[in-house]
């Protein structure tokens, strides 16, 4: 189904199907030790949304004062900003895979008006937020609904749309966040 097509379902299905947005994700991938790296992400730590999963637990913006807090980690997402986000999963032993997630366009709501020709040969992406309740042991400041929040990417390929990647951008209390 051709993206013209979906929000013309979407429509008539009163908006029950995700609302889909333009953009463009550059996404960039390194191995590295995390040594490399510690320091940014302690930095980012301060003013942003993560996760972190280490080998015994899930954390969740807990304070990061040194590379040792980050020696157990085996996964993360941190939120750079508004438009970065940074994924690290380690691989074996010391050397993590680093990738980067950059949202380079504005966020422009997809036009039903666009013709088909011209978003098939767009340099966009599209993409849809969902928010992921997350267990109870998680939720932060006692909050029964709080969610992580993320943005699925979609890239045309043959004249279909399939998604190649999920980019966490924080963090929800359901008070309007």
């Amino acid at each position: 189904m051709d993206y013209l097509n979906f929000n013309n379902l979407r429509e008539q299905q009163n908006k029950s199907l995700p609302e889909f947005y333009a953009g463009n994700l550059e996404c960039s991938s390194e191995i590295s030790e995390l040594n490399k790296i510690s320091d940014r992400l302690i930095a980012i730590s301060r003013n942003n949304d993560y996760w972190i999963m280490y080998t015994d637990r899930i954390a969740i913006n807990e304070e990061i004062n040194d590379e040792g807090s980050l020696s157990k980690m085996l996964e993360a997402e941190f939120r750079e900003n508004e438009n970065t986000t940074i994924k690290i999963k380690l691989l074996s032993g010391t050397k993590y895979l680093i990738t980067t997630y950059f949202d380079s366009n504005k966020h422009e709501v997809a036009n039903l008006s666009d013709s088909k020709n011209e978003i098939e040969n767009s340099k966009y992406n599209l993409y849809y937020e969902i928010n992921l309740d997350l267990r109870q042991d998680l939720q932060r400041n006692n909050s029964n609904n709080c969610y992580a929040r993320y943005k699925i990417w979609f890239k045309q390929d043959n004249s279909c749309w399939k998604a190649f990647a999920q980019q966490f951008i924080g963090f929800g209390n359901g008070n309007g966040d």
